[in-house]
């Protein structure tokens, strides 16, 4: 996520919220497609390591990017966050960004229940993709849950399943019960898309 030219050097941005929204509306087309381009290679990157995470971004008041990784982990240590950063940040110099205009901001799932958020307020979307995977592993699904949030219309949610475990019916189960927690926070079940796959255990 380092924009090389000044892509976003100059941006003007009037009152933008941290989470919950993208790549900002004052942003040229041409600009929100590099940043989603770049997202999406980031998140492919992660994909590889088996992180259970939601990924999202924010255009900050000053210009520059705020990458936002929510892990399905009660603690998160430092190791796992530098890996992280250092994963994203490889591919944001691979694709000729200027690192300078990023930051992370790596959390916990479980440290936005501890915090409350939920009480005064609906999910948002990072929240709602941790309730789904803290949800499924309490109900004995190993499943990990990464999602990425395009835009307020499109959010992907993918299901990743232990390969011995990969089957049609944990499947429809994984997904079914993934699918009764967004209707249960009341989100439009039409702008997800599911994508269930499997990984190899070590």
């Amino acid at each position: 996520m380092l924009v090389v030219v000044s892509l976003f050097l100059y941006i003007q941005v009037s009152g933008k919220e941290k989470e919950g929204t993208n790549s900002g509306s004052h942003l040229s087309e041409e600009e929100r497609n590099e940043l989603k381009s770049l997202m999406w290679q980031i998140r492919s990157n992660l994909h590889g390591e088996n992180y259970g995470f939601v990924l999202d971004h924010a255009v900050l008041p000053n210009g520059n990017i705020e990458v936002i990784v929510k892990l399905g982990v009660n603690e998160i240590d430092k190791k796992t966050k530098e890996d992280i950063q250092q994963i994203a940040t490889d591919v944001i110099k691979q694709n000729d960004f200027d690192s300078d205009l990023f930051q992370f901001n790596i959390t916990s799932f479980y440290k936005s229940e501890k915090e409350g958020n939920r009480i005064s307020q609906r999910l948002s979307y990072n929240d709602l993709m941790g309730d789904i995977m803290l949800s499924l592993n309490e109900l004995g699904y190993d499943v990990v849950v990464q999602g990425e949030v395009s835009s307020d219309k499109n959010v992907i949610i993918s299901l990743v399943l232990p390969h011995d475990k990969f089957d049609e019916n944990t499947k429809k189960e994984v997904q079914q019960f993934a699918t009764d927690i967004i209707k249960k926070y009341n989100f439009a079940i039409e702008i997800f898309q599911f994508n269930i796959r499997s990984y190899y255990n070590s």
